[in-house]
C-alpha cells in the first residue's frame, strides 16, 4: 500500500486557514464585546481555532506530519490573538 504526501500548498492551506480563523476572531471580539470582555472572545477564539486546525489536520487525511502541522496551526492562532489582546489591552489603558 502506497502513501501518498500532503502537496505543500494544501499543506499551508490548512495551516493558514486557521490562522484566518484567528484573525478574524480577533476583529469580531473587538467588535461585539465591550473591553472587559474581549479576552473572553479571544479565549473562546482559541478554543474554537484549536477544534478547527485538529478538523482541518483530520481533513487532510495524512498522517505523515499531523503534529506539525497541528503545533504549526495553533501557534500561530495564539500569536496572532496575543497580538490582538495586546492591542486591546492598550486600547483599554489609554481609555482609562
Amino acid at each position: 500500500m502506497s502513501e501518498t504526501t500532503l502537496s505543500p500548498r494544501l499543506r499551508w492551506i490548512s495551516v493558514v486557514s486557521i490562522w484566518a480563523l484567528a484573525l478574524v476572531g480577533v476583529v469580531v471580539s473587538g467588535l461585539l464585546w465591550s473591553p472587559g470582555e474581549t479576552f473572553f472572545g479571544l479565549s473562546a477564539t482559541l478554543g474554537l481555532c484549536t477544534l478547527a486546525a485538529f478538523s482541518a489536520q483530520l481533513l487532510t487525511r495524512q498522517k505523515v506530519g499531523f503534529v506539525d502541522r497541528m503545533s504549526t496551526s495553533v501557534t500561530g492562532a495564539v500569536l496572532i490573538l496575543a497580538i490582538g489582546g495586546a492591542v486591546y489591552g492598550l486600547i483599554a489603558l489609554a481609555s482609562g
